[in-house]
């Protein structure tokens, strides 16, 4: 399962709401519903996510965590072409480490990579 999937998932269980009559008010199948609850397709397009978000009648934060979770459950990674050469290094570190980081790694390298959008806060 993605951040997404599981998101998508409880919150139409949460209202009781059938995955067939789910696809149906988005415009989409019942075995497009199931795949992407299971964590076997991408989060899809913006127009089916706000097909989503008005069928499930969400709130403007819940709306806002599933486009989060939408954002976090893409699997493939464009880099950059600009990237400059140690980035490069960086990111092949964390492919390597996918599946065997610890929560504490985890924290580290979220506060880490914080520690930049905060500074860039600050300049603005």
């Amino acid at each position: 399962m993605t951040p997404f999937s599981s998101y998508l998932e409880s919150l139409r269980r949460s209202r009781r709401i059938k995955q067939k009559d789910f696809a149906n008010e988005v415009g989409v199948s019942s075995c497009y519903i199931s795949a992407i609850e299971l964590g076997r397709k991408n989060p899809p397009s913006h127009d089916i996510i706000e097909s989503m978000i008005k069928a499930l009648q969400l709130s403007s934060k819940e709306a806002s965590l599933l486009w989060d979770y939408a954002e976090q459950s893409i699997r493939v990674l464009r880099i950059p072409e600009d990237l400059p050469l140690e980035e490069y290094a960086v990111v092949n570190d964390l492919k390597r480490s996918f599946g065997s980081l610890s929560k504490e790694q985890i924290t580290i390298i979220r506060a880490t990579l914080s520690i930049r959008s905060f500074q860039q806060e600050q300049i603005q």
